[in-house]
């Protein structure tokens, strides 16, 4: 399903719209992954063997809108918009959490960093059981960030005036 609307949005922010209107609500197991990356290898075949490719950190960003919605799924009544921000924008990150600290409080923040920690480290597992290769290599890419932002969200936690 995922792979049908990367082939089907050629934009990456129209293919982000689209998998963002599921809600995280959609299968991402071994078998999607590589679907998904076999799509993104169609539309950029130079970026498998890494011959003149501009397009890899795409690759990257396409993995991310994918995990950050079955991250943010876990957070049942939280504001998700904060934390696609937070996730999309380091810089955000300080503001956005103090900002859904308010809205929540802490003990809610902290729960809800503790199920996105649960749900990276399943995805995490699904990744490390990909076949060696580029599509391995894309979402081994594409969640790096991830769990440095995971991090510095838990820091804005600690740091945040009502943590």
């Amino acid at each position: 399903m995922i792979a049908r609307l990367f082939r089907e949005n050629m934009d990456i922010e129209a293919f982000r719209q689209k998998v963002v209107a599921f809600d995280g609500d959609f299968p991402f197991d071994k078998e999607d992954m590589i679907a998904l990356g076999d799509a993104y290898f169609e539309r950029y075949p130079d970026c498998f063997s890494n011959r003149n490719c501009q397009d890899v950190t795409l690759g990257y960003r396409m993995v991310r809108i994918c995990v950050i919605e079955k991250l943010v799924r876990r957070c049942e009544a939280v504001p998700r918009a904060i934390l696609r921000e937070a996730f999309g924008n380091a810089s955000s990150i300080q503001a956005g959490i103090e900002r859904l600290m308010r809205e929540i409080g802490v003990e809610r923040a902290l729960e809800c960093h503790r199920m996105m920690e649960e749900e990276l480290a399943a995805v995490q597992h699904v990744i490390d059981s990909l076949p060696v290769g580029m599509t391995k290599e894309r979402f081994i890419g594409g969640i790096s960030y991830l769990h440095n932002a995971l991090y510095l969200i838990r820091s804005a936690i600690d740091k945040a005036p009502l943590g």
